[in-house]
Order: structure tokens, then sequence, then C-alpha cells
């Protein structure tokens, strides 16, 4: 999926758009789920308040949908889990960080997911300021493991 490689380069809504556009037509539930995260990137970087906040929640109510439907999905937990840990604590949608944590750091190594993406995900996690130092060791013993 193209948009994994190109995640950090999307900064303005067109970008973000021609995602989406690319996603469309895929049903799986990590393209769902990356549109869902494309949405986030849009209210992000739109101006408008009333904007922001509702491109924020249609992605919110979509993600929310998909891990209720694949909750042991790891791509998706990853998803929700940097969106969480990067939103500002006003928005309140912080509620599932160390659930997440908790799903990746005991299901990554047993998911189905490729071992690149699996790589991906880990490498994204480690560069995230978030973890703690023993969470931080366990994941980078998982990509050693992969690579």
């Amino acid at each position: 999926m193209a948009v994994r490689a190109e995640l950090n380069n999307i900064k303005s809504v067109k970008q973000a758009d021609k995602f989406i556009a690319h996603l469309d037509d895929d049903l799986s539930v990590e393209a769902r789920g990356y549109i869902a995260l494309l949405n986030f990137i849009k209210s992000r970087e739109l101006k408008s308040p009333f904007k922001k906040m509702r491109y924020f929640n249609r992605a919110k109510k979509l993600l929310e949908q998909l891990i209720e439907l694949y909750p042991s999905n790891v791509e998706l937990r990853y998803l929700r889990y940097s969106i969480q840990v990067s939103s500002p604590a006003f928005l309140g949608y912080n509620k599932n960080v160390e659930s997440d944590l908790e799903l990746m750091k005991n299901e990554i190594q047993f998911s189905p997911l490729s071992s690149k993406v699996k790589k991906w995900i880990l490498q994204n996690l480690l560069e995230l300021d978030t973890l703690n130092e023993n969470d931080r060791i366990r994941f980078e013993l998982e990509l050693n493991r992969l690579i």
C-alpha cells in the first residue's frame, strides 16, 4: 500500500485527498483504516475550526467502527495509537493509548501482517517519543528479529 511509504510526507489536504481517491476502490480493512488516518491528517491541515472538527469526528468514527469489528488488527491499533498520542489533549481522544500499546506488544509477532509491514510499524513506533524504556527495548528486539 503506497500510502504507508508516503504517510510522513502528506502535508496538505490536496495530498490526503489524492491518497483517499486512490484507496476508495480498496475495500480492505487496512485501506479503510488509512482513509480514516488521512481524514485525521486533513483535519490537522484545514483552517476552519468547524471543518477541522467535522473531519476529525468523521475519521474517529470510521476508525472506531473498524476497530470494533476487528479488535485484534495490529495495524488498525497502531494507527489509532499514533493518532491518539499526537492529538491535542483537549479533544479527549486518548483513552485507548495503553490498550493499543499492550495489544501491539503482545500480538505483533503473531500478527498475519507481512514482515515488511511489521517492520514499518515497529520503526514508526520507535520514532515516536511515547515509549518507556522497557517497551522501547521490547519493540527493538522484535524489529531486530525481523531484520
